[in-house]
Protein backbone atom coordinates (compact mmCIF):
# COMPACT_ATOMS: atom_id res chain seq x y z
CA UNK A 1 0.00 0.00 0.00
CA UNK A 2 1.55 3.29 -1.05
CA UNK A 3 1.46 6.16 1.39
CA UNK A 4 1.39 8.59 -1.51
CA UNK A 5 -1.60 7.11 -3.37
CA UNK A 6 -4.87 8.97 -3.49
CA UNK A 7 -7.96 7.51 -5.14
CA UNK A 8 -9.90 9.89 -7.36
CA UNK A 9 -13.20 8.05 -6.77
CA UNK A 10 -12.88 8.71 -3.03
CA UNK A 11 -10.99 11.99 -2.64
CA UNK A 12 -9.31 12.70 0.67
CA UNK A 13 -10.98 15.62 2.44
CA UNK A 14 -8.65 18.39 3.57
CA UNK A 15 -9.72 17.80 7.18
CA UNK A 16 -8.39 14.22 7.08
CA UNK A 17 -5.34 14.76 4.86
CA UNK A 18 -2.12 14.55 6.84
CA UNK A 19 0.91 15.76 4.89
CA UNK A 20 4.41 15.22 6.27
CA UNK A 21 7.40 17.00 4.76
CA UNK A 22 10.89 16.01 5.94
CA UNK A 23 13.68 18.44 5.09
CA UNK A 24 17.02 19.42 6.55
CA UNK A 25 20.65 18.71 5.74
CA UNK A 26 20.92 17.06 2.30
CA UNK A 27 21.20 13.26 2.37
CA UNK A 28 20.53 13.04 6.12
CA UNK A 29 19.27 9.51 6.81
CA UNK A 30 16.40 8.65 9.18
CA UNK A 31 13.98 5.90 10.13
CA UNK A 32 10.31 6.63 10.71
CA UNK A 33 7.30 4.72 12.02
CA UNK A 34 3.82 6.19 11.52
CA UNK A 35 0.53 4.99 13.05
CA UNK A 36 -2.48 6.50 11.29
CA UNK A 37 -5.98 6.21 12.80
CA UNK A 38 -8.89 6.35 10.32
CA UNK A 39 -12.47 5.39 11.25
CA UNK A 40 -11.26 3.57 14.37
CA UNK A 41 -8.74 1.46 12.44
CA UNK A 42 -4.97 1.82 12.79
CA UNK A 43 -2.61 1.46 9.84
CA UNK A 44 1.13 1.30 10.43
CA UNK A 45 3.77 2.50 7.98
CA UNK A 46 7.52 2.22 8.34
CA UNK A 47 10.50 3.76 6.56
CA UNK A 48 13.72 2.04 7.63
CA UNK A 49 16.27 4.09 5.68
CA UNK A 50 14.78 7.36 4.41
CA UNK A 51 16.82 10.31 3.16
CA UNK A 52 16.10 14.04 3.16
CA UNK A 53 14.06 15.42 1.45
CA UNK A 54 10.89 13.29 1.64
CA UNK A 55 7.12 13.78 1.60
CA UNK A 56 4.35 11.50 2.86
CA UNK A 57 0.57 11.94 2.62
CA UNK A 58 -1.90 9.87 4.65
CA UNK A 59 -5.64 9.95 5.24
CA UNK A 60 -6.74 9.81 8.85
CA UNK A 61 -8.07 11.55 11.93
CA UNK A 62 -4.89 11.07 13.95
CA UNK A 63 -1.21 10.30 13.48
CA UNK A 64 1.45 9.11 15.89
CA UNK A 65 5.03 8.94 14.75
CA UNK A 66 8.60 8.38 15.79
CA UNK A 67 11.45 9.64 13.63
CA UNK A 68 15.05 8.74 14.50
CA UNK A 69 18.19 10.07 12.86
CA UNK A 70 20.53 7.44 11.42
CA UNK A 71 23.31 9.85 10.40
CA UNK A 72 24.74 13.22 11.32
CA UNK A 73 22.84 16.27 10.05
CA UNK A 74 19.62 18.11 10.79
CA UNK A 75 16.00 17.01 10.27
CA UNK A 76 13.03 19.35 10.08
CA UNK A 77 9.56 17.83 10.03
CA UNK A 78 6.55 19.86 8.93
CA UNK A 79 3.09 18.32 9.39
CA UNK A 80 -0.08 19.86 7.97
CA UNK A 81 -3.62 18.66 8.75
CA UNK A 82 -6.91 20.47 8.29
CA UNK A 83 -5.35 23.92 8.05
CA UNK A 84 -3.12 23.39 11.11
CA UNK A 85 0.65 23.14 10.84
CA UNK A 86 3.30 21.82 13.23
CA UNK A 87 7.10 21.95 12.91
CA UNK A 88 9.71 19.96 14.80
CA UNK A 89 13.46 19.66 14.37
CA UNK A 90 16.38 17.63 15.70
CA UNK A 91 20.01 17.19 14.82
CA UNK A 92 22.79 14.69 15.43
CA UNK A 93 22.88 10.94 14.93
CA UNK A 94 20.48 9.24 17.35
CA UNK A 95 18.22 12.29 17.70
CA UNK A 96 14.55 11.25 17.98
CA UNK A 97 11.26 13.09 17.53
CA UNK A 98 7.89 11.90 18.89
CA UNK A 99 4.98 13.28 16.88
CA UNK A 100 1.25 13.28 17.70
CA UNK A 101 -1.47 14.86 15.58
CA UNK A 102 -5.17 14.46 16.38
CA UNK A 103 -8.55 16.07 15.88
CA UNK A 104 -9.63 18.22 12.96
Amino acid sequence: MSAHAEQKENPVSDANRIHISITGSPETRYSARWRVTQNGEIQEYQEDNGTVPADYTYEGEALEGTVSMLSEGRLEIDIAKGGNRSRSATQGKGGTLQINVSGN
